[in-house]
């Protein structure tokens, strides 16, 4: 097992006994570690004194050790949950909600599945590197490779890589599959089958299910849908490359590019560079080119689509057969998952404005990736600040609702900022 293929929470991986020397020179607990769940539903704070670490959430405090692993603290994704390590001497526990999971000489990568019903996480005993889903353990490896454990979209299944001698294994669901020479990445479907992209000497694969799809150079970007049914990716020949969608290649590009999957998987899209000019390919068919093509973005469950294009007049956004612009820059490009909506940050004459179908509402500073569009596509939210007053504001539709404390927004990662603005805008129209 080496450093590369996989990173354990070991005693010897965190610097616990200068953390419990500074901590442990008071007798008053105190704060080393605060969060929440995406939804901020849940908060948690791992407070340290005389020697000890314990979490505790709404006044209840958990089992003490010696260490709790902080970078190892894991939220349900709907904040009803939450699962850390700690150790205690030398052996390491995992605590799931109410339950206590080991003892394990390491453990890593804890997860929930999206839907929070099921957890996993990799554990090492003296027979070897297991995974452990839903507290059963899996069979032992040599080693189980760095964030390839995994749930489907639906939680249903887990996979993951493991390795032995000279072969990787693919294993889905406690199912070992053949040795392969190097697994690069892995994807596990919701009818609990595997795509993976594996190296075989100087060429990579793509194997999806039952299909192994032919050598090439190398592999790029690459999606597959949620049901596991279709599957696409860049390949290179030489210094071209091509776009293969179920097996099948297309397109000869300089670079092939933003692959995506929309309309439940019916609709596949990418963007073909090629002679300094970026094309958008959809279903097969090219559109317009420009010099240069970001954000593309597709319905979930609507053949609709909309991307940026940049040419020597400005930013435009381009939505079906229509082009809206020009603007000065286009920031955070959303399309409602029906399809029904579509928003989007521009500046225009120095002043930055929420564009929202043929709306637009001026705002005085919006924090950065912050922008939300509902469900149906009617309606959207944003954090926008007011710099003269020093304050923030949760601004719906245009109107701002309630001012916002800048730790609810600094420092949150882009899912979690996400999550919570969602969950006001539903509040807001329920």
């Amino acid at each position: 097992m080496t450093e590369s293929r996989f990173r354990a929470l070991t005693p010897g991986g965190w610097p616990a006994a200068g953390v419990l020397l500074l901590l442990g020179a008071c007798c008053a607990p105190r704060v080393i570690w605060s969060g929440h769940d995406p939804r901020r539903e849940l908060k948690a704070t791992v407070l340290a004194a005389q020697g000890e670490q314990w979490l505790r959430t709404s006044s209840k405090d958990g089992p003490r050790f010696e260490l709790v692993a902080t970078q190892g603290i894991v939220f349900s994704p709907e904040g009803a949950m939450l699962a850390y390590p700690g150790v205690h001497d030398e052996q390491w526990w995992m605590i799931v909600g109410e339950d206590r999971l080991g003892p394990w000489d390491a453990v890593a990568e804890p997860r929930f599945s999206r839907d929070g019903r099921r957890f996993a996480f990799v554990a090492q005993t003296p027979a070897g590197w297991h995974a452990v889903v839903d507290d059963r353990l899996g069979p032992p490896f040599e080693a189980i490779q760095s964030r390839s454990l995994q749930f489907s979209e639906d939680g249903v299944h887990v996979g993951y890589v493991a390795a032995g001698g000279a072969c990787a294994f693919i294993v889905v669901d406690q199912t070992v599959g053949p040795c392969r020479e190097r697994v690069r990445a892995l994807r596990v479907s919701n009818r609990g089958t595997a795509a993976a992209v594996i190296r075989e000497g100087p060429h990579e694969r793509l194997v999806a299910g039952e299909q192994v799809g032919q050598p090439f150079d190398a592999i790029g970007e690459w999606v597959v849908t949620d049901d596991g049914r279709r599957h696409a990716y860049a390949a290179r020949i030489g210094d071209r490359w091509v776009a293969v969608v179920d097996g099948v290649a297309s397109a000869d590009c300089a670079r092939v590019q933003q692959l995506r999957f929309g309309d439940r998987g019916r609709r596949v899209a990418w963007v073909c560079r090629d002679r300094g000019a970026s094309t958008v390919v959809i279903d097969g068919v090219p559109g317009k080119p420009f010099p240069v093509v970001s954000a593309l973005v597709l319905a979930a469950r609507a053949p609709d689509y909309a991307y940026l294009a940049h040419d020597e007049r400005g930013a435009w956004v381009v939505a079906g057969g229509s082009m809206q612009g020009p603007f000065s820059e286009i920031d955070h490009l959303l399309v409602s998952p029906g399809g029904d909506g579509l928003a989007f940050l521009a500046r225009v004459g120095g002043q930055t404005r929420v564009v929202h179908g043929s709306e637009e509402v001026a705002l005085s500073a919006a924090v950065e990736a912050s922008l939300v569009l509902s469900e149906d596509g009617r309606h959207w939210a944003i954090i926008d600040g007011d710099p003269a007053r020093q304050l923030l504001w949760l601004t719906i539709d245009g109107v701002r609702v309630r001012p916002v404390a800048p730790d609810e927004v600094f420092g949150e990662t882009e899912e979690q900022l996400a999550a919570w603005l969602d969950r006001e805008l539903r509040e807001a129209w329920q």
